[in-house]
């Protein structure tokens, strides 16, 4: 998570993919992201060419980071 935000905050990030498992974990789960925090404006990242995919019972979102 902290690398991930590391790689956000320098602008590093082309392209996105998330998988998810189709159970619930509520709050004990690892974060995604860790000492990234963006107010939403005109410099914040915006997701593009969104996709998703079944993959078995997984889901596999994939995205375009916009510059």
């Amino acid at each position: 998570a902290a690398i991930h935000g590391t790689f956000w905050r320098q602008h590093l990030v082309d392209e996105l993919q998330l998988f998810y498992a189709p159970i619930i974990i509520g709050d004990q789960g690892v974060p995604l992201l860790t000492g990234f925090t963006r107010e939403r404006d005109d410099t914040s990242p915006m997701l593009t060419n969104i996709s998703l995919r079944q993959l078995g019972e997984d889901m596999l979102l994939r995205a375009l980071v916009a510059k």
